[in-house]
């Protein structure tokens, strides 16, 4: 019996660990414990820090994608405003070369209708003196005597033939419509250089006895040139010949004209 208990009592020593083994086991536990922490740990640091910096790239990309928005949107905010600006000074670009056109225009019609009423006066007036000249050789009894007024009669009537002013006109008119007659000449062959001249007196508004007046001719002259010029340009008896000159239109082709 005392055998047996003196067994059970050296078994349970040798079960027991010793003092020292116990600490040192602890300590080791608490070592893995640390390491186990501090894996944990850096990986969730490494977590994180993927992460913040995933973070930070989304958020550049999206600084990048929102600059260049803003840049593509103002850039063509720009554009537009340019294209809108450049419109509009075109527009107005135009506007002004119409008022200049138009301007100018006005300007060398009244160029030539002050030319055109210095014309009808001074003619008048040379026809006045041709009228008095001859009143007062009626007056003369001598063949002598009238002799000596056939120069001044000579020299009124070169000075109103209306040669040089005529010149004069037609340069002033074509300055002021350029390629009209040109173009109504080649529309209308068959027009002599006598029928454009009524043609422009009468486009420049010019009534019969006006335009006896500049071209030197009777008033009944001048209405059968303008029957005449009715029928070379075809018109028919409701188209207004005045009408139908001021309404050519000087790039057509050479249709006939209609009222």
């Amino acid at each position: 019996m005392k055998n047996c208990i003196l067994i059970c009592i050296i078994a349970l020593s040798f079960s027991q660990p010793l003092p020292g083994q116990a600490h040192t086991s602890v300590e080791n536990q608490e070592t893995l414990n640390d390491l186990q922490l501090n894996s944990e740990l850096k990986l969730s640091l490494q977590a994180n820090q993927r992460a913040l910096e995933e973070e930070r790239t989304k958020r550049r990309q999206t600084a990048q994608i929102s600059f260049f928005t803003f840049l593509i949107l103002g850039l063509g905010i720009v554009f537009f405003r340019n294209q809108r600006v450049t419109a509009e000074q075109k527009r107005c670009i135009a506007e002004y070369d119409r008022n200049v056109f138009k301007t100018e225009l006005e300007c060398k019609e009244c160029e030539l209708a002050n030319m055109s009423t210095y014309v009808i006066q001074k003619n008048e007036l040379l026809d006045s003196l041709k009228k008095d000249v001859d009143y007062f050789s009626n007056l003369l009894n001598s063949k002598e005597e009238r002799a000596v007024l056939k120069p001044l009669r000579s020299k009124l009537k070169e000075a109103s033939n209306g040669k040089d002013d005529w010149q004069e006109f037609e340069k002033q008119f074509m300055s002021a419509y350029p390629g009209y007659m040109e173009t109504l000449s080649h529309n209308y062959p068959d027009l002599t250089p006598a029928d454009m001249r009524i043609c422009t007196y009468l486009k420049m508004n010019q009534n019969t006895k006006e335009i006896s007046n500049l071209a030197g001719l009777s008033i009944r002259s001048v209405e059968s040139r303008r029957y005449r010029l009715r029928k070379k340009l075809n018109l028919d008896p409701n188209t207004n010949l005045v009408t139908f000159l001021h309404s050519l239109d000087i790039s057509s082709n050479g249709t006939n004209g209609t009222s």
